[in-house]
């Protein structure tokens, strides 16, 4: 998903003149506005023009680099080339797969299952990702399969939850998956790139575990902190 709000501009703001060596010339005045100020105006050998539906700059040669770092919340200005057009806070998020089951479950092992979530964002304080269920396993007859509490769903046990792999990942033990408040399972300090997390669920039966079709949903959530 993307969050709301405006494209950051990148812009080279040149002012356009003629150099003929041994004439002399007259400088421009200084140009602003709401959202920028330059308060000289460069005069070059070349200069070109470019422009999309999102920017427009001027591109020079032969000029000094006195404009060089020059910028605000707003824009950069560049002297010579144009600056890289800065992309709008974004955020975007995939579980892979969005649904999966077990089989049939056994006393004698764990069953697991992979799920891959993966957070790109701009944002410059990161990330993070939580999980929460709306209830744990449950059947027809709302017998239901607890959530792990020692850190480790094991065989033979009446046990459900999840562990994580990655480099991001909040944990590194098995953790019940709760209703409320959500569980952290991964977050990354800075901007990202497909950061991806793999999220095993888990889940154990007993011989006194009721036969039938456990069920329930559980929800990812990642959020950027821009």
């Amino acid at each position: 998903m993307k969050p709301p709000g405006g494209a950051k501009i990148c812009m080279a703001l040149i002012a356009a003149g003629l150099l003929a060596w041994g004439v002399p010339y007259t400088a421009l005045a200084a140009m602003s506005s709401a959202s920028f100020n330059i308060p000289s105006d460069d005069v070059s050998l070349i200069g070109a023009h470019a422009a999309s539906a999102s920017f427009l700059t001027e591109d020079t040669g032969g000029g000094f680099a006195t404009g060089e770092g020059i910028s605000s919340a707003s824009f950069t200005e560049c002297s010579g080339f144009p600056c890289t057009l800065d992309a709008g806070p974004y955020i975007t998020f995939n579980v892979t797969p969005n649904s999966f089951s077990f089989g049939t479950l056994s006393t004698a092992s764990v069953a697991t299952y992979d799920v891959v979530v993966t957070t790109s964002t701009n944002a410059t304080a990161g990330y993070s990702t939580t999980v929460r269920e709306d209830h744990d396993p449950r059947n027809q007859t709302n017998q239901e399969i607890a959530g792990v509490s020692d850190g480790t769903v094991t065989s033979g046990a009446d046990e459900y939850g999840i562990g994580l792999t990655g480099a991001d990942r909040a944990f590194g033990n098995d953790q019940a998956v709760p209703v409320t408040p959500p569980l952290l399972v991964a977050s990354n300090g800075g901007p990202v790139t497909g950061a991806a997390t793999t999220v095993t669920f888990k889940a154990a039966i007993s011989n006194t575990v009721a036969s039938g079709a456990y069920a329930h949903t559980v929800t990812f959530v990642s959020t950027g902190s821009f």
